[in-house]
């Protein structure tokens, strides 16, 4: 990658945030809006749209809470869905390479499931694939109640969703933490509930060539070994190299969005 040409790029991002002591930063959001909102988004969408290049990808990724795994796909979610207006600020709206078609997105976020058995982690799983579906217009044709196996629900919302009229073929897949069910579960049902999630998770690997990309994060891989092979396949070193990059806290983007900040506050410090 062009590091000047990107730092040229960075510079003329950051000086059209507007700074000033009044804006507070937005601690603990996942959201990719109330970030550029705010100024604090650190641009990474150069990285992101290289996810997007290739077809039917895995993607499988670890990282400790507060980390911004769930940042990351809400941006992608952005992305798919066509929003350019919201990324005038940043790269990607400047890459003429990118063309901005609409992909239909099933995010699922298994922290906000309910989970307190394997019967009600299966109803959730099928009622928030239901309201995916349900803002897509497609929720009359499921014909699947949500008492099925998750696993049918997902074949079906996603086999309605590559029929979409103004969106490309091959929805996009996102599912964070999909560890959380297993982490707060009762030891004596940590069985059942990987049972459901193992199904889940064959049916997800087995959907591959039927999607853009997979996306799911986690924050450990201890519960790997009881799931199904797919989500522990390994990423390319293109696709690990790009990742790296992502995630790096580097000392030349601190400096072109938060320089500015960062000597408010030792001035607010001062006096």
């Amino acid at each position: 990658m062009d590091y000047k040409k990107e730092d040229k790029k960075l510079k003329r991002a950051a000086q059209q945030v507007d700074i000033t002591e009044s804006v507070q930063i937005p601690i603990g959001k996942s959201s990719v809006k109330q970030m550029i909102d705010a100024g604090f988004y650190a641009d990474k969408t150069a990285y992101i749209t290289k996810l997007f290049k290739d077809e039917g990808t895995y993607y499988f990724f670890i990282r400790p809470r507060r980390f911004g795994k769930s940042l990351l796909l809400d941006t992608i979610d952005q992305i798919a869905k066509g929003n350019k207006a919201l990324f005038k600020r940043c790269i990607i709206y400047a890459d003429k390479t990118y063309k901005w078609k609409r992909y239909p997105v099933i995010w699922l976020n298994f922290s906000e499931l309910a989970k307190s058995s394997p019967e009600m982690l299966n109803k959730s799983l099928n009622r928030r694939l239901c309201d995916i579906a349900e803002f897509y217009d497609v929720q009359n044709r499921i014909n699947i109640s949500v008492e099925e196996a998750c696993e049918d629900y997902l074949k079906r919302v996603i086999n309605l969703l590559s029929k979409l009229e103004n969106y490309e073929s091959t929805p996009i897949i996102l599912v964070d933490e999909y560890d959380s069910p297993l982490i707060s579960c009762e030891k004596e049902q940590y069985e059942a509930v990987l049972a459901v999630l193992s199904s889940f998770f064959k049916v997800l690997k087995g959907s591959q060539k039927d999607c853009k990309f997979i996306f799911v994060t986690g924050v450990t891989k201890f519960h790997l070994s009881g799931l199904t092979s797919g989500p522990t396949q390994p990423m390319t070193y293109p696709c690990m190299r790009i990742m790296q990059r992502y995630w790096a806290i580097q000392k030349r983007i601190l400096t072109a969005y938060f320089l500015a900040r960062i000597q408010l506050f030792i001035q607010y410090l001062k006096n």
